[in-house]
């Protein structure tokens, strides 16, 4: 009788990600900007990575109020 085997083998999510999840460009900032980042105690790539994320969230959410908004009014005026 075999023993079922209990290690090895592909386990799902395992491994490396297909395709780069992040590209590296040079980027120029004022010098009180980069003070300023390197002040949060934190890596310069990742504060400024969550600033931009953390702006465009909040810049998609304004343009899908403004839709619905939009949607609204010409509901309203039956366009």
């Amino acid at each position: 009788m075999e023993k079922e085997k209990t290690h090895g083998g592909k386990r799902q999510g395992a491994g490396r990600k297909e395709g780069k999840t992040k590209i590296s460009i040079p980027v120029t900032l004022d010098t009180d900007l980069i003070e300023y980042i390197d002040t949060l105690g934190k890596k310069r790539s990742a504060v400024i990575n969550k600033i931009i994320r953390t702006h465009k969230d909040r810049i998609e959410q304004m343009i899908r109020e403004a839709d619905e908004a939009n949607e609204r009014f010409e509901s309203v005026l039956g366009l």
